[in-house]
């Protein structure tokens, strides 16, 4: 059993590692252009310099979950390896708070500028909530939330613009 504990290729989540491009897979396309810029980079450079973070899927196999881009031309230029960071599903989620894509707001404490800063974040990120009234969303949850909620489906009876499609929805970006 220490065998296998102090074994050169455990992984190290958060450590950055040099990775085969075989061993790693995507399901992102980047646009042509720019993969076939950032491959001719890489082929003179023979390396990448921003780090594909990749999750651990099992013994020689990993998903990139951020960076796909740089994956994607790593592949193009030849390279049989590249630099990449292994995170699990805590830094995973972190990693893409960190990107600026999307946000995770507490509501437990939130106050009015808050709810309204996120509401127009989300309408603006996110075709779904392209129609909704940010003040007057903001103000019923506001008023109506309980810290005993486990979704958002009340909100669909509140006549606030929050339907039974968009209810779901703002689980990705709020925290019961």
């Amino acid at each position: 059993m220490a065998i296998i504990e102090d074994s050169p290729f455990e992984v190290a989540f958060g450590e950055l590692q040099r990775i085969p491009t075989k061993f790693i897979s995507s399901d992102v396309k980047s646009p042509s252009i720019l993969v076939d810029c950032l491959s001719g980079i890489l082929q003179n450079s023979e390396r990448n310099l921003t780090p594909v973070f990749v999750r651990y899927l099992q013994s020689d196999q990993y998903e990139a979950v951020q960076n796909h881009l740089v994956y994607e031309a790593a592949v193009q230029a030849g390279l049989d390896f590249v630099w990449c960071i292994p995170v699990n599903q805590q830094m995973e989620e972190q990693i893409i708070l960190e990107s600026g894509k999307t946000i995770k707001v507490k509501l437990k404490g939130a106050d009015k500028k808050t709810l309204i800063d996120a509401l127009t974040f989300i309408k603006s990120a996110d075709p779904a909530f392209k129609s909704i009234k940010v003040e007057k969303l903001a103000t019923t949850i506001l008023s109506a939330y309980n810290p005993s909620w486990k979704n958002f489906k009340l909100l669909t009876k509140l006549k606030c613009g929050i339907g039974a499609k968009k209810a779901p929805l703002l689980e990705k970006y709020f925290i019961l």
